[in-house]
Formats: structure tokens, sequence, C-alpha cells
């Protein structure tokens, strides 16, 4: 939270799932993916919004960052680089649900990977745990569990969006 300069409660987080046709199947879906999260960041936020981050509450017009995260890098990158203000770090993620983390056939050089993917993950939860509120866009009608029980366990404001036009 330091290096990207942002407090406990004091941001919001855009969590893009972009499903497991990317992250377990490593097939690349960013692009279109990224113009189905543009489409539907527009009709959630408006420009300012997205520029400037959200005010806080009526009384208070501190505006909130946008922290994004997301199981896709080259989708963080896109994204990125549409709307600048976005704040985000450009790290490997890895899928810690479904027994996905057999080790017995991994080398010590893909062991090592394994942990900073993983140690990568749970900074994102981490991230997710101190922010204001979160906004889940998901290529799965039903969301992503990742960022919705973390929000359930600490008691943030949780919104989820499908994102339903995207083509494989």
């Amino acid at each position: 939270m330091t290096s990207v300069n942002i407090r406990a409660k004091k941001y919001n987080v855009i969590h893009v799932r972009s499903g497991d046709n990317y992250l377990l199947n490593k097939i690349n879906t960013s692009m279109s993916v990224c113009i189905e999260c543009k489409r539907a960041f527009l009709q959630v936020f408006s420009t300012d919004e997205l520029t400037n981050g959200i005010k806080s509450n009526e009384e208070n017009e501190e505006r909130l960052p946008f922290v994004l995260i997301s199981d896709n890098v080259e989708l963080k990158k896109q994204l990125k680089r549409g709307i600048p203000n976005l704040i985000t770090r450009h790290h490997l993620i890895t899928h810690m649900g479904e027994k996905r983390l057999n080790t017995n056939t991994l080398s010590e050089t893909d062991m090592v990977q394994l942990y900073e993917n993983v140690a990568n993950t749970l900074i994102d939860f981490f991230i997710i745990s101190k922010a204001h509120s979160v906004y889940a866009f998901s290529t799965m009608e039903h969301g992503t569990g990742f960022s919705e029980q973390c929000c359930r366990l600490y008691n943030v404001p949780y919104s989820s969006y499908t994102l339903s036009n995207i083509k494989y």
C-alpha cells in the first residue's frame, strides 16, 4: 500500500476477473475483455469518476481513487493506458481454488515462481480487505468469489457486474 501511496479505506477497488480461459488455460482474452471492461465501466462510473475518483460521501468532497486488481496482467496494462489514473501493480497471481496448487511435479524454479504468485494473490486480497468499496467485474455470471468473499469477511461494500459480451 505504501509503494502505491494508498491508505486503508481511502481508495476503491475495481476487480476484474477475466476468467479461467486466461488464468488456467492461458488463452489471451485481454483485448476483448478490455473493450468490454471500458464499456461496463462507463455504465457504472462517469468519466469524471474514473479520472478523479469517487466522492467518499455526500458531505465530504474527498475523492477516493481506484485501485485496479485483475487476474490478467495484459488487461491491467491496457486499461491503465486508457485510464491513466488507475492505480495498479503489474504482477502475476495464481488461481488457488479447485486444487490448483499441486506442487508434486514442479521444478525448484517453478516453485519459486508459484510462491511469488501466491504472495501477489494474497497482497491483492489484503488490498481488497482495506478498500472503501469494491466493484467487481467478471466474465462469469456467478461473479468472482475472490473479492466477494473477502468483502464479506471484512465488511467492505461490494457490487458485482457481469462482462457479458466477451468473444473467445
